[in-house]
């Protein structure tokens, strides 16, 4: 896409997954990137796996949630939650397929946002956005994002002289914000901002605010960088 559109660099954005694949095509294309403005880290690790899909992890937090997304498949073992899931989703059988769609986007959305409460089944309204959004996670989440454990953490150093702005919500439950705090700890040119009030979803206040305020800080810096370059 950058090449088709004859840009040289571009500044790189993303969200949840998006941040994964945000710095995986930084650390493989390092000199194409002016800077990142990523929002809720996910580094594709098997322990953040086991924090959204596992009895172990978010769940303990939401465990009405839980039952309902683990009862769309009653006969499935947790350790093997993902699996089963994504062998639905990719089965024959359409309207099981749909079903389970809906219930793996339930899950996340309830735990997506602390501005929204009370998410039920029929909030999930499009019944093919659903099993888009499920059936490319699961491929990808099935696959450990064909990356290798702890790969992102290994290879910060081909980045770690970009800047970047990283927003992460104070009470994010899709994604932790452990793993935002890791990240930074090894770039020292990127910038961890907590939003206070804050989950996962990209729709929040804070988010939107955090985001655009953001956005005027790197166009403001990479203006600043093309004029002490020339």
């Amino acid at each position: 896409m950058r090449k088709h559109l004859g840009v040289t660099r571009w500044l790189v954005a993303g969200g949840s997954w998006g941040t994964t694949l945000a710095l995986i095509y930084g650390i493989k294309y390092p000199e194409s990137i002016l800077g990142f403005i990523l929002r809720g880290i996910f580094l594709g690790t098997a322990a953040e796996y086991d924090w959204l899909y596992s009895q172990a992890g978010a769940a303990g937090f939401f465990p009405e949630y839980y039952r309902d997304f683990a009862a769309q498949l009653p006969d499935c073992k947790d350790s093997n939650i993902l699996a089963d899931y994504y062998e639905v989703l990719t089965g024959a059988n359409e309207i099981a397929a749909i079903a389970a769609s809906k219930a793996w986007c339930l899950w996340e959305t309830r735990l997506s946002s602390i501005e929204h409460h009370h998410i039920e089944a029929h909030h999930i309204e499009d019944a093919h956005q659903a099993l888009c959004m499920a059936k490319i996670s699961s491929h990808y989440f099935i696959n450990h994002c064909f990356v290798d454990e702890g790969f992102i953490l290994a290879e910060i150093d081909k980045i770690k002289a970009i800047p970047a702005i990283i927003l992460h919500g104070r009470y994010d439950m899709v994604c932790q914000l452990r793993y935002a705090d890791k990240l930074v700890q090894k770039w020292p040119n990127a910038q961890l901002q907590i939003l206070p009030k804050a989950g996962h979803s990209g729709f929040e206040t804070q988010t939107i605010d955090g985001f655009c305020k953001a956005a005027e800080t790197m166009a403001s810096f990479i203006t600043e960088q093309r004029s002490n370059d020339k």
